[in-house]
């Protein structure tokens, strides 16, 4: 079954490694904290051991101030396009370790 949060989550996956890109020191913990989320919570969501459900992806966006318009374009974007979500998956955890 696919996840159809998917897209939100390897949003969240780029805007980590984008603050980490200008800030090495920047980590899931910063990242958790600013969004209001328990950071262990939000590295399991990061790394795709927890699924995102509607309520927290909207939750998430409204703290990065995405509008609606743009929740559901990222969505829709990232959906279909598996081999960069592996890519950016392997990515993020050389980055993470």
């Amino acid at each position: 079954m696919e996840d159809k949060n998917e897209g939100f989550r390897i949003y969240l996956q780029d805007q980590l490694l984008e603050k980490t890109r200008k800030n090495p020191k920047f980590s899931i913990r910063s990242f958790a904290k600013q969004l209001d989320i328990e950071s262990s919570s939000f590295s399991q969501i990061i790394h795709g051991k927890r699924k995102l459900t509607n309520n927290m992806c909207r939750r998430l966006a409204f703290k990065l101030g995405l509008s609606e318009a743009e929740f559901q374009q990222i969505n829709a974007t990232n959906k279909s396009n598996s081999e960069v979500k592996t890519l950016q998956l392997e990515t993020f955890k050389v980055i993470s370790d």
